[in-house]
């Protein structure tokens, strides 16, 4: 059984377990093997650092941060550490939280925004968000409408799948009746190598082989917060070197 003290939860770790996670941190991904891994040999070396942060909703109780950590430790064999969540604002919680450990696109992040807060901001609003999340404001829109039309489509720009631009690009062209194609994917990968600028270059650019639009290269290249010359510039040089070679 669980009991509470003045201060802290305190739960077992086989009914810990079962602490559904709240709606705002499910809306981030969770630990890669390779993170998790390391989070797990951490956890069994140094103990649990910080602890679970748990919220009451009503009746029910939720993990509101801490869902990898809580994984870890059941992994690690140590029994974990909770605490209350006593602010006001939990999905902001969460996005700080988050945002500042996690190594994450900018696309990532503008659409993890639009997941946790759900609802349509207005363009004031959404300006805020851009600052919150360091991403530009036309990501967060484009987060938005993504997520609007298709929060499935949404998820796999959370998962690292497709980017945002791709998605929001599928959504633009869905709405206008024109021909779309699946997304590019992105090549699952356990490396933080993936969110490096150069990575986040190059994987851009992969998404905008063959067109000369330059709406859509300047679409994908703004939602990357990539420079839409250098964009274009590793493009040409994919294309130039599937040229020479075929």
């Amino acid at each position: 059984m669980s009991t509470t003290t003045a201060t802290e939860p305190v739960y077992p770790i086989d009914e810990a377990m079962l602490i559904p996670i709240h709606p705002a941190a499910a809306a981030f991904p969770t630990l890669g093997r390779r993170d998790l891994r390391e989070l797990v040999e951490d956890i069994r070396v140094q103990g649990l650092q910080q602890p679970i942060v748990l919220i009451r909703e009503g009746e029910t109780v939720y993990v509101l941060d801490g869902a990898n950590r809580r994984a870890a430790c059941e992994k690690a064999g140590v029994e974990p550490r909770f605490e209350w969540y006593e602010g006001s604002n939990p999905e902001g919680y969460v996005m700080s939280a988050n945002l500042r450990r996690r190594h994450m696109t900018p696309g990532q992040r503008a659409a993890c925004a639009a997941k946790v807060l759900t609802t349509r901001a207005n363009s004031a609003s959404q300006s805020a968000i851009a600052l919150d999340v360091n991403v530009s404001q036309s990501a967060v829109s484009h987060a938005f409408i993504v997520n609007e039309d298709d929060p499935d489509l949404l998820q796999q720009v959370i998962d690292g799948k497709v980017t945002l631009g791709a998605a929001y690009d599928t959504v633009r062209r869905r709405k206008e009746g024109r021909p779309i194609s699946d997304p590019i994917p992105i090549a699952p990968s356990d490396e933080r190598a993936t969110s490096s600028p150069l990575a986040i270059a190059v994987r851009a650019a992969l998404t905008v082989i063959g067109t000369d639009d330059p709406v859509t290269a300047g679409m994908r290249a703004t939602d990357e917060e990539v420079p839409t010359t250098d964009l274009l510039k590793v493009r040409d040089f994919f294309v130039a070197t599937i040229s020479a070679r075929s």
